[in-house]
């Protein structure tokens, strides 16, 4: 087994960036972030340890990024998100009521509590930022009429052409079709 290998703020910079958000490092509060913002959002990541002053030192970011966002009015100033990486779990009940409660203020910024996002598991940082990041193209499928995929493997089948074209008739009128 493969030892984790914990996702960095570089990392979350990478992701965003290829997601078409333009990209800096920063500071919010006083800890190192990514900034990352389009037409429509701006987002800040940080990384924490799970401690006592954590909420505090949550809602310091959560302040700064709002403070950000009104130097430059937009529309975008509705639409803050913070990224809080965990870099630990939660060790018992009250730690985790505390990051639970963390994600449910969504007062001034709507918060993402993401814990210990493992890169050996393989799409485990764009799940963690798949609220952030744009839609993907629908599935492309190349859609064939079944009654001429049907006709194609009868033809393989051997069957002679004449009788293949009255099965698929018969079929398409919605008889019952027996071919012995």
């Amino acid at each position: 087994m493969s030892a984790k290998r914990i996702a960095q703020l570089d990392d979350f910079s990478s992701t965003l960036s290829a997601a078409g958000y333009v990209v800096e490092r920063g500071e919010l509060a006083g800890q190192a972030a990514v900034l990352a913002e389009t037409p429509y959002a701006l987002v800040g990541c940080v990384e924490a340890d799970i401690s006592s002053d954590l909420v505090e030192r949550i809602s310091d970011a959560q302040a700064a990024l709002t403070h950000l966002a009104a130097r430059a009015p937009s529309p975008r100033q509705w639409d803050l998100y913070l990224v809080i990486h965990l870099l630990s779990a939660p060790q018992d009940p009250e730690e985790e009521a505390m990051v639970e409660a963390i994600e449910a203020d969504t007062h001034y910024v709507r918060k993402f509590v993401r814990r210990t996002i493992d890169l050996e598991d393989e799409g485990s940082l764009d799940r963690a930022l798949r609220p952030l990041l744009p839609l993907r193209p629908a599935a492309e499928f190349d859609l064939a009429d079944p009654l001429d995929v049907l006709g194609r493997e009868l033809r393989e089948a051997s069957l002679p052409e004449d009788l293949a074209a009255r099965a698929l008739d018969a079929f398409r009128r919605g008889e019952e079709v027996a071919v012995t």
